[in-house]
């Protein structure tokens, strides 16, 4: 409860007492609420309502003949700003690996900020992460660190009187798995009218099978088949002639089904229908050779036939 210490001059010398008056609003609805003995100057009204602004007056009277002396000047006072309640419900979910939401439920009136702090899974102690303004709610934790565990609190604060209320339950909450590593080294190779050779640099760590999509010219990307895990490569076969492809590939853990944003874009075109019947092909290395005829060896790389 709150409480107004109420002080005048006396100017009186043959009063009975002092009859005190109180309103809410300083205007009307005026209702004594106490009195004082003969020569006191002082009194105190408790039992207040906190964060509320309150108005008095005075006067003398008589109980002799019932006398009474003409008001003092209205004094407003302030009760006092109430003490905060301790935000409560919070809750944390995490979006991605790289984010996490927190909401609460907002018991003051009297805040002008709110104090969210954290500790991460590795650490030892509390830290302030963030200082939000009165009335808030929620807010999103961005520099969180993929598939890490963090624990969170909330309370109230006013700056103006220093008030803090108590923190929230603490909530843990832990972040998304982190998300496989974007192939690279992406690359297509024509080896027939109808066929595409698509290959790409080894991926780490293991256990990651690689989704292949293919783009026409006016359409939409669409999966087409996966390399299984350790494969380097995959053939799109069954291809119309003369068509401008557009590849990319995805790594895709099997174990949580968590896939990686896609890989750079490549442009392939298939020769023509009508056009010659070159393409090129990757042959395995041919060891023997005779003096009468000159034959091409190749180590793996691709040759014009």
């Amino acid at each position: 409860d709150q409480a107004i210490a109420l002080s005048w001059t006396d100017n009186s010398d043959d009063e009975s007492g002092f009859a005190v008056e109180r309103s809410a609003g300083g205007i009307s609805g005026w209702i004594e609420i106490g009195s004082a003995a003969a020569d006191q100057s002082s009194y105190q009204d408790s039992g207040l309502d906190c964060g509320l602004t309150y108005s008095y007056r005075v006067r003398a009277f008589r109980a002799a003949d019932g006398a009474y002396s003409s008001y003092t000047d209205i004094a407003s006072a302030f009760s006092g700003l109430c003490p905060l309640e301790a935000p409560s419900e919070l809750s944390a979910v995490a979006v991605s690996g790289s984010r996490i939401d927190l909401s609460w439920q907002d018991n003051s009136s009297g805040e002008n900020g709110f104090t969210l702090e954290r500790i991460w899974s590795q650490g030892s102690e509390w830290l302030t992460l963030v200082n939000l303004p009165g009335d808030s709610s929620s807010y999103s934790d961005h520099s969180v660190s993929c598939g890490q565990s963090y624990q969170y609190r909330v309370r109230a604060f006013n700056s103006i009187s220093g008030y803090l209320s108590a923190y929230s339950d603490p909530v843990t909450v832990e972040s998304l798995p982190c998300l496989p590593v974007v192939p690279s080294g992406l690359t297509g190779v024509v080896i027939s009218k109808t066929e595409v050779l698509l290959s790409w640099a080894q991926l780490e760590p293991a256990g990651l099978d690689v989704h292949v999509e293919r783009k026409l010219p006016d359409g939409d990307w669409s999966e087409i088949g996966a390399a299984g895990v350790g494969q380097q490569s995959y053939v799109d076969s069954q291809l119309s002639c003369g068509l401008q492809l557009g590849y990319r590939v995805h790594a895709y853990r099997l174990s949580d089904g968590m896939e990686s944003a896609p890989s750079v874009t490549i442009d392939v075109a298939l020769e023509p229908c009508d056009g010659p019947a070159e393409y090129l092909l990757y042959l395995p290395l041919i060891a023997a050779a005779s003096d009468e005829q000159e034959t091409e060896v190749s180590q793996g790389r691709p040759r014009r036939r």
